[in-house]
C-alpha cells in the first residue's frame, strides 16, 4: 500500500466520521471565525506561497516545503477540484496532511453536502476502529462563511504492509462549508507528536482561504 492509498483510505474514513455527527446534530451554525478561535500567535517559520485552484474555485496560501499533488486532468470530468498536502515524516514514518476540495454541484456522485456525509457509511452507521475518539461538532466561521468543523482522535499503522507495523496515533479535523452551489471540504491530520506545530501551519492555511464558488 502507497502513501496515496493511505490517503485514500483515512479519506474515507474522516468522510464517514462527518456522516455520522452531523447527521446527528444537524447543519448548525454560529458567527465564529476559525481564524480568530485557531490562528496561532507563533512567529510564522514555515514560508507560504499562494495556491490557486483549477477554474479559480478557490485560493489558499499553502506551505512551500510541503509536498503537493493537484488532479487537474479528470477535474473537469469528475468536478472535483483541490489540492492535497503531505508534509514531512515523523521517524514513524508518519506525517501530516492536508486536503482542500471543492465539490461542483454537478459532482458524479455528491450532489449535496447531504449526499457527500453519507458516503461510505454502514447500515448500522458503523464508521470508525476501537479506541478512535470523535469530538462534538462544532459550528465555525471559514472566509466569512458558515461551516462545521469535527475533531477526531484517531490511529494508522506504519508501514501499513509490515508484519509488526508501528501504531500511530493520530489526530484528524474535518470542515465542510457550503458554496453558492456546490460545496468544500477541508482534511487536516497528523501524527500527534506533529500537532503543535503542522496545526499552525494548517491554520495558517484556513486564515488565508478564499472560496470562489
Amino acid at each position: 500500500m502507497n502513501n496515496r492509498t493511505i490517503i485514500s483510505v483515512k479519506r474515507s474514513r474522516l468522510m464517514c466520521l462527518a456522516a455520522v455527527i452531523f447527521a446527528m446534530i444537524g447543519f448548525c451554525f454560529v458567527d465564529q471565525s476559525y481564524a480568530e478561535t485557531n490562528a496561532s500567535s507563533t512567529k510564522e517559520k514555515e514560508v507560504f506561497e499562494k495556491f490557486i485552484c483549477y477554474n479559480n474555485y478557490f485560493t489558499a496560501k499553502i506551505p512551500k516545503s510541503w509536498a503537493k499533488y493537484e488532479e487537474i486532468g479528470d477535474a473537469d470530468v469528475y468536478k472535483e477540484y483541490g489540492v492535497d498536502l503531505k508534509g514531512p515524516k515523523n521517524k514513524a514514518g508518519g506525517f501530516p496532511y492536508i486536503k482542500i476540495t471543492y465539490y461542483g454541484p454537478d459532482h458524479r456522485r455528491f450532489k449535496s453536502v447531504e449526499d457527500f456525509l453519507k458516503f461510505d457509511v454502514g447500515p448500522d452507521g458503523s464508521w470508525s476502529l476501537p479506541a478512535e475518539k470523535v469530538g462534538t461538532a462544532k459550528a465555525v466561521s471559514i472566509a466569512g462563511r458558515p461551516a462545521n468543523q469535527l475533531d477526531k482522535k484517531a490511529f494508522i499503522f506504519m508501514p501499513p504492509d509490515a508484519v509488526n507495523p508501528v501504531k500511530i496515533p493520530m489526530f484528524e479535523r474535518l470542515i465542510i462549508l457550503k458554496g453558492d452551489k456546490g460545496f468544500y471540504v477541508i482534511m487536516y491530520s497528523a501524527p500527534e507528536d506533529m500537532v503543535d506545530e503542522s496545526m499552525k501551519i494548517f491554520d495558517q492555511v484556513i486564515a488565508s482561504f478564499k472560496p470562489n464558488a
